[in-house]
């Protein structure tokens, strides 16, 4: 969490002199969406604390504005990078995988499929995802077909099928 604070002068006091600060909270969160929010704190936590470390600025109408613009100018990126993510969920939806895997009785696994083998079969398409994005709530742990969520952004979680198989035996 990253504080940026700003100051707003009481009427009618000098202003060098601040007996209220506002503040705008920025929070970095992983999904790339940032929120500015005034906030009030106490004047020593303001003057002592946030001023002197860099983490706030005075509430001048001219600070206003710059954080007005940049509020914009964010809100702009948001909405192009929704944009990207959903034209790429077109695409990732007709995705399907096939994973061979080691089996025994025709239907248990010996192991499990993991993210990593998922990632690695889209790897194997051109499709580019980081593992982390790949939703599996537990390892696959029996042959058939699963859908798997890949959280492309915020509420972009287009769904893939993955068929896992048996492995043909070798004959020795």
């Amino acid at each position: 969490l990253h504080v940026r604070l700003q100051a707003a002068v009481k009427a009618g006091q000098r202003e060098d002199r601040l007996d209220m600060y506002t503040g705008m909270v920025e929070m970095n969160l992983p999904i790339f969406i940032q929120s500015k929010q005034d906030r009030k704190v106490a004047e020593g936590y303001g003057r002592n604390y946030l001023l002197p470390q860099g983490k706030a600025v005075l509430a001048t109408p001219a600070n206003r504005k710059v954080m007005e613009q940049a509020r914009a100018k964010l809100e702009l990126q948001i909405a192009k990078e929704r944009k990207i993510a959903e034209e790429m969920a077109a695409k990732v939806k007709e995705i399907a995988i096939t994973i061979k895997a080691k089996v025994r009785e025709e239907v248990y696994l010996y192991g499990s499929v993991t993210t990593h083998d998922i990632k690695e079969a889209l790897d194997a398409q051109n499709v580019e995802v980081e593992r982390r994005s790949i939703l599996l709530a537990e390892p696959i742990k029996e042959t058939g077909e699963y859908k798997v969520a890949i959280r492309l952004y915020k509420d972009v979680e287009p769904e893939i099928t993955v068929t896992v198989v048996a492995e043909e035996k070798q004959d020795k």
